[in-house]
């Protein structure tokens, strides 16, 4: 699975809740830079 298609699957569950990128990163706790690397982690592993 690619970025784009990890990506495109996390603007689908946002879009569902009405949601930015940025507000699930907000609701989720976690730093900006830790999102972003989970998803390089889970794209590379």
């Amino acid at each position: 699975m690619g970025y784009d298609q990890v990506y495109d699957r996390i603007d689908e569950l946002c879009e569902q809740r009405g949601w930015s990128r940025y507000k699930l990163v907000e609701e989720s706790g976690i730093p900006q830079s830790s999102f972003y690397n989970s998803v390089q982690s889970f794209v590379c592993a």
